[in-house]
């Protein structure tokens, strides 16, 4: 499982952690950072959607984090435990996300992974939430709003 915690005197921030259910220990996810937010250059971070990308068992997380500069915008990414240390996180933008405050969109939240596929949304300067699919092997975007809807999030179930 992943959650976060709130850090001390930090305004708000969030930290990563990764919940192993044999052991029942905590540890900081993606990586320890020494500001607590697990999150390497991040001030905050909250992962989502752990999941077994493979039948081999390669541990999948996407997530959220903020930095210095991004803040209080939401910044996307995909943790991937496939591939070498160091290239495993992979940052999520919605096509149109940028830090200029004149930026249409503001927020890119992924919040569930199932296969080569993850769901979230992206928030806009007009405050409406938009869904979409980000495909992992192409790395392309596809909305995915519902008709004549004020506010759309995407979520993966599986029973």
């Amino acid at each position: 499982m992943t959650g976060d915690y709130s850090i001390a005197n930090s305004g708000g921030s969030t930290g990563g952690l990764l919940f192993n259910l044999s052991t029942g220990a905590n540890s900081p996810f993606p990586t320890a950072t020494a500001n607590g937010s697990n999150f390497p250059g991040a001030i905050s971070s909250t992962p989502y959607g752990p999941n077994f990308g493979s039948a081999a068992g390669i541990l999948r997380v996407v997530g959220s984090y903020k930095t210095a500069v991004s803040n209080p915008r939401d910044i996307g990414y995909l943790y991937d435990g496939a591939p070498m240390s160091g290239q495993q996180i992979t940052t999520l933008f919605y096509p149109g996300s940028s830090f200029d405050p004149n930026s249409s969109t503001i927020n890119t939240i992924p919040h569930s992974n199932f296969g080569n596929q993850v769901v979230g949304n992206y928030d806009t300067r007009i405050i409406n939430g938009n869904a979409f699919i980000y495909d992992i092997p192409s790395g392309t975007f596809t909305n995915n709003n519902r008709p004549n809807s004020a506010s759309n999030a995407g979520c993966f179930f599986s029973s």
